[in-house]
């Protein structure tokens, strides 16, 4: 008798688990994403021993949930190409990410790779487009 309960109670044990889905025990990390950038912030005219820094405006995500995480860069023959990345925590049991609108705040690129003439900076935009501004170098 003792043998056949225990032998129900694994089986109800194990349809729940199998219920609750074949992801139950997965660890679901962040998902990442481009920023959309809605103006950058930068000097006019710089001389080539300045350092040329960038800073961004524009909105992280809509909750709490939701982070600035890096710059991706590559800075060659007096033009930056630049994406700024985001990541969402915990994408799949996110209960606790209330609405909130999270912006960009203190968030700056710097290069000292300058050349004389004309810097381009493009920043690579989530809807496919690019930000462009350029800087003039003395």
């Amino acid at each position: 008798m003792i043998s056949m309960l225990r032998t129900i109670y694994f089986l109800i044990v194990t349809i729940i688990i199998a219920a609750s889905g074949c992801d139950m025990f997965t660890d679901y990390g962040p998902s990442y994403f481009k920023i959309q950038v809605d103006s950058i912030s930068t000097a006019n005219t710089l001389n080539s021993s300045d350092t040329l820094v960038i800073q961004f405006k524009g909105t992280v995500g809509t909750n709490a949930c939701m982070h600035f995480w890096d710059i991706e860069h590559s800075v060659q023959n007096n033009q930056a190409d630049l994406t700024l990345w985001g990541y969402e925590e915990n994408t799949y049991r996110n209960l606790n990410c209330v609405p909130a609108t999270v912006m960009l705040e203190n968030v700056t690129f710097r290069t000292v790779s300058l050349s004389p003439g004309t810097f381009t900076i493009r920043i690579h935009q989530k809807d496919g487009s690019q930000l462009v501004r350029t800087v003039q170098i003395n």
